[in-house]
């Protein structure tokens, strides 16, 4: 019986008796073994030295090299993909497919977001919903702002009832003044000081009357 040696990764025998281009083919399929592997699990794990590129439609094997489609999961069969990436770039529009059950959720672990994140939704039947929690202001919800700066030349403000202000009817420096129902300013009274020569004392005044 011929002595063999079993291959680093799919542990596959390879006969001392075989041919050159034999052993040459099991050593190549044998390196396959270290980029796809398959664990105790059943999992399917894909390794690479370098770069993983994935070409649909490849002009290089036969393929119409005008792009294909990459599909995850089925239908019937859901998945889930998880990415532990430090960045996440797309050269080209988003698109969800039909359907009341597709949506996009983003979420992120870190507090600041670098960049900036735009979303387009065209068409009359499209919407997007951003939910209240988090630290997202949303147009409806009620929220508390704090530490906010609104500037009063570029916003308008309506609405403001008595309560949420200083607003007050009595006679307080620096205060707004509030109005009393019957719409009477209360105001101090204006105390002028008077510096200089007074003026004289009016002369007496006659009065001429005609029988």
């Amino acid at each position: 019986m011929a002595d063999y040696t079993i291959t680093r990764y799919l542990k596959l025998k390879i006969a001392d008796d075989l041919s050159a281009d034999a052993k040459y083919n099991l050593t190549r399929i044998d390196a396959l073994g270290a980029t796809f592997i398959n664990d105790v699990t059943e999992t399917l794990n894909i390794r690479s030295a370098a770069d993983i590129q994935l070409e649909a439609e490849a002009l290089a094997v036969g393929g119409s090299g005008s792009g294909g489609s990459i599909t995850l999961g089925t239908p019937a069969n859901y998945s889930n993909i998880i990415a532990y990436s430090t960045s996440f770039s797309l050269r080209s529009a988003l698109s969800l497919p039909t359907g009341a059950s597709s949506y996009l959720a983003l979420a992120a672990a870190q507090s600041n977001l670098n960049g900036s994140l735009t979303l387009g939704i065209t068409g009359a039947s499209k919407s997007l919903t951003v939910t209240e929690s988090g630290d997202a202001v949303v147009k409806d919800a009620v929220q508390t702002l704090t530490n906010k700066s609104l500037d009063g030349a570029n916003n308008t403000f309506t609405n403001i009832p008595n309560a949420a202000t200083t607003a007050t009817s009595s006679n307080v420096a620096s205060a707004i003044v509030a109005r009393t129902p019957l719409e009477i300013l209360q105001l101090a009274p204006l105390l002028l000081p008077l510096t200089g020569t007074p003026l004289p004392p009016l002369p007496p005044v006659t009065w001429q009357v005609a029988i």
